[in-house]
């Protein structure tokens, strides 16, 4: 796609990881991207298309749609648009699909299985974070999202302040916690007031580095590595929406 100078619209037709996949063909080019929700989390179609709608609905309605230029993630030779994590967030979503074929149980709640089945067995990866050569957090972690978008988790508001325009990455970092206290920080996370709390640490960066020995999940692709270096690019990727960024 790179090659192909004559500006397209290309259709992701699927979730995050999907989306992802496409991504790394589109960056710093003129091609448009729309994201069609046909996946589990859909958790970036859910903020830049105002809700989670039938597949069916953003396709008619993208037609009269125009392009926007977001930014992008750099994580080390990989691109992503909305969220990446390394606690138990990213545990549950490495292993959502592996509760998804559950009887009786849609696609949609996948997540809130994997949470459930997760947050018993985790055992707080310990994550070092630095930006302009400072330590910006260091220690055992609940969760730890490095987000560009809002959503994550299939649902989660964990970065509500977020832009995909303002040139910045949104640091979220829970610390290690009692497990039997994870409703009273879910109830936070669903209410928009994490930020509140004594063990949470917010960050707005443009770059960072995290080190840590577990692996990540990026808009839907496990990735592992012990350092992980992150640097925004603005204005390198061009979205079709209903939202106006």
């Amino acid at each position: 796609m790179k090659e192909y100078r004559t500006p397209v619209r290309v259709y992701a037709v699927g979730g995050d990881g999907f989306m992802n996949q496409v991504v790394q063909a589109l960056v710093h080019t003129k091609h448009e991207m729309v994201v069609i929700p046909y996946g589990t989390g859909n958790d970036f179609s859910r903020y830049v298309n105002n809700g989670v709608k039938k597949a069916e609905d953003v396709l008619r309605e993208s037609l009269q749609w125009h392009a926007q230029r977001i930014d992008t993630v750099k994580m080390n030779d990989l691109y992503y648009i909305n969220s990446g994590c390394f606690g138990i967030d990213a545990a549950i979503a490495n292993h959502v699909h592996d509760v998804v074929n559950v009887p009786f149980i849609p696609e949609s709640k996948s997540y809130i299985l994997s949470i459930l089945r997760n947050i018993k067995s985790y055992d707080f990866n310990y994550v070092t974070i630095k930006s302009n050569q400072q330590v910006l957090y260091e220690g055992q972690v609940t969760l730890c999202a490095i987000n560009n978008g809002h959503y994550y988790g299939g649902g989660f508001e964990i970065t509500p302040q977020a832009s995909l325009t303002d040139g910045y990455l949104d640091l979220v970092v829970l610390e290690k916690i009692h497990k039997f206290n994870a409703p009273y920080y879910i109830r936070h996370i669903l209410t928009r007031t994490l930020s509140n709390i004594k063990k949470t640490h917010t960050f707005k960066v443009q770059a960072c580095d995290v080190y840590c020995h577990c692996s990540g999940n990026f808009d839907g692709e496990e990735i592992l590595s012990h350092h992980y270096h992150f640097e925004i690019n603005a204005g390198s990727l061009s979205l079709v929406c209903q939202r106006v960024l």
